[in-house]
């Protein structure tokens, strides 16, 4: 891997679904997600850089009141440790059985997810607010953001953090570089605290998280 050193402003994106079933998949990584995101971006500055934001792009389920609080809790404690979060949503749609069955099943779509990670990426390196963006995705469907960063900001750079057991071949060929493959070693040492004393309220880790 290639770093280059000199650039002065860093910001990141992070993928909420993509990052949270590729630590889903193991059982080892599995145990990280109560993550501490901003602490995840540090590790990764460059010698003189500054960390100037980090986003986390999500949704929270309206199928499961028990998901939806231990989510709404991860999101509380990422807010308190700085992290700007930009939500999207799930839209109910139905389908028809592909057994031919005739009947309609009912099932949820995330939206708005991908398309607010690229305005976002875009519109701010249009408006000079990175010097070196760092995407935390391993979603191709991202690969037309960098290309479009590329086009209209050619001074920004694009460096890619794959979530565990996530790849993409298109986003590595459009980015300027890879950080890293997410492991166990930078999970582990990137922990919320269990229990975080905000204004007004104590955010504990859910038990079963």
């Amino acid at each position: 891997m290639s770093h280059e050193v000199g650039l002065s402003r860093l910001r990141v994106y992070v993928d909420g679904f993509n990052l949270y079933h590729g630590l889903m998949e193991h059982s080892k990584t599995r145990a990280y997600r109560w993550l501490d995101l901003r602490a995840l971006a540090t590790r990764f500055l460059l010698p003189g850089e500054t960390l100037e934001g980090v986003t986390y792009f999500t949704a929270i389920a309206p199928w499961s009141k028990a998901k939806a609080d231990k989510h709404r809790r991860y999101i509380a404690a990422l807010k308190h440790f700085g992290v700007e979060v930009e939500e999207g949503r799930f839209q109910k749609d139905e389908r028809l059985c592909l057994a031919d069955c005739g009947q309609l099943f009912s099932y949820h779509v995330e939206k708005l997810t991908d398309v607010n990670i690229s305005t976002r990426m875009v519109r701010d390196a249009v408006l000079d607010r990175f010097d070196r963006a760092m995407l935390v995705t391993g979603d191709s469907d991202q690969t037309p953001t960098i290309r479009a960063i590329r086009d209209l900001a050619p001074t920004k750079q694009v460096v890619l953090l794959f979530p565990p057991r996530r790849f993409s071949a298109d986003l590595q060929g459009a980015a300027h570089d890879v950080v890293a493959s997410l492991g166990e070693r930078d999970l582990k040492a990137c922990q919320l605290p269990a229990r975080i004393e905000a204004p007004g309220r104590i955010i504990e880790k859910p038990s079963n998280w």
